[in-house]
C-alpha cells in the first residue's frame, strides 16, 4: 500500500560486509517489527510511536533494509574517523535505515519530486569538522549525520534525545522529534522549526 504522495525506489549504499539482504517481504511484517525491536528498545520507536503505517506508505516494502553488523561497524568507523559523535538514537536509527532511500513530493507550486537517501557515511562525509561544530554550537546538542533530503544538499542531523534537524549551508532547522518522525514530515511537506 503506496501513499500517493510518495513513490519510492529502492537504494543500496555500496558499504563493504552487506551480508544480509532483510526486506519486510521476506520476513513478514509482523517478524520484521519483532526484528527491529530487538535492535530498538527505545520508547520512540516507530512501533510504539504509531508510525509503521506512515513509514511502510513512504518506503516500499522491498527497499528497507536492516543495516548488518559490519554494515554499522563501518559506520561506526567512519564517525571516529572524522570526530563525530556517535548518537544511540542516531546508531539505532541507521542500523534500522541505513541503505534505504524514498522520493517526496517538493513544494506544491514546485512540481516534481526530492529524494532522500538514509547514507550515514555520505552525510558524514558532507558534514563534519567545524561545519558540524556550527551546527551543534546553534542547536546546544551533539549531532550525528544520518542520511540527506532535497535531492542531496540537506543533511539529516540526530541529536542524543531523537530530535532530527536538517543542516545546508547557513540553514538549519528542526524537522522531527525523532528521525523516523522527520521521515514522515519530509514527506507530508510540514514545515519545519527553523533555528536563527
Amino acid at each position: 500500500m503506496m501513499s500517493e504522495q510518495a513513490s519510492t525506489r529502492s537504494t543500496i549504499s555500496p558499504s563493504p560486509g552487506r551480508t544480509e539482504r532483510c526486506s519486510r517481504r521476506a520476513a513478514g511484517a509482523e517478524e520484521f517489527w519483532e526484528g527491529a525491536a530487538r535492535v530498538s528498545d527505545r520508547p520512540d520507536s516507530p512501533r510504539e510511536a504509531g508510525l509503521p503505517e506512515r513509514l511502510s506508505d513512504i518506503l516500499a516494502e522491498d527497499a528497507r533494509w536492516m543495516a548488518s553488523e559490519a554494515d554499522v561497524r563501518h559506520i561506526r568507523d567512519v564517525w571516529d574517523e572524522l570526530g563525530i559523535h556517535c548518537a544511540p538514537t542516531a546508531l539505532r536509527f541507521v542500523e534500522e535505515f541505513n541503505g534505504t532511500g524514498f522520493d517526496y513530493p517538493r513544494h506544491p507550486l514546485d512540481p516534481g519530486t526530492h529524494s532522500c537517501e538514509l547514507n550515514a557515511e555520505r552525510a558524514s562525509r558532507i558534514v563534519n569538522g567545524e561545519k558540524l561544530r556550527g551546527y551543534e554550537r546553534r542547536t546546544g546538542e551533539k549531532l550525528t549525520p544520518v542520511g540527506t533530503a532535497a535531492s542531496g544538499p540537506l543533511v539529516l542531523l540526530v541529536a542524543e534525545g531523537g530530535r532530527t534537524y536538517g543542516a545546508y549551508d547557513a540553514f538549519l532547522a528542526l524537522y522531527g522529534g525523532s528521525p523516523e518522525e522527520a521521515l514522515v514530515h519530509l514527506v507530508d511537506r510540514v514545515r519545519p522549526e527553523r533555528l536563527d
